[in-house]
C-alpha cells in the first residue's frame, strides 16, 4: 500500500491535472469499494486506500486502457497474394 490517506488533490496530480480524468479514477476505485470517503471536519474530504491501491493504479491511462485492450476483438490474419498469381505467372 502507497498511500494509507489520498486527497482529490493526490489524484489529480497522478493523473498529470487531468480533472475528468482523475475524477473517473476515483468513481471507479470508490464503486469498487477501494477507498472509502470520509469528511473531516471544515469540509475537508480524504479518501481511505483500505485495499492497498498502489499508485500505479490511480493512473486513468494504466486503469482503463487495459481492460479496453483486453476486449478488442481480433481480426484474423490475411494471407497475401502475390501479383504474379493472380496473373496466372506462375
Amino acid at each position: 500500500m502507497d498511500l494509507p490517506i489520498l486527497t482529490f488533490l493526490d489524484i489529480i496530480k497522478l493523473n498529470d491535472f487531468d480533472w475528468d480524468r482523475a475524477y473517473e479514477v476515483l468513481n471507479y476505485h470508490i464503486d469498487n469499494g477501494s477507498l472509502q470517503k470520509e469528511i473531516q471536519p471544515g469540509e475537508q474530504v480524504i479518501y481511505h486506500n483500505s485495499s492497498g491501491i498502489e499508485k500505479n493504479q490511480l493512473l486513468y491511462n494504466t486503469l482503463f486502457s487495459t481492460q479496453t485492450e483486453n476486449n478488442k476483438a481480433k481480426q484474423p490474419r490475411r494471407k497475401r497474394i502475390s501479383r504474379s498469381t493472380i496473373n496466372g505467372d506462375i
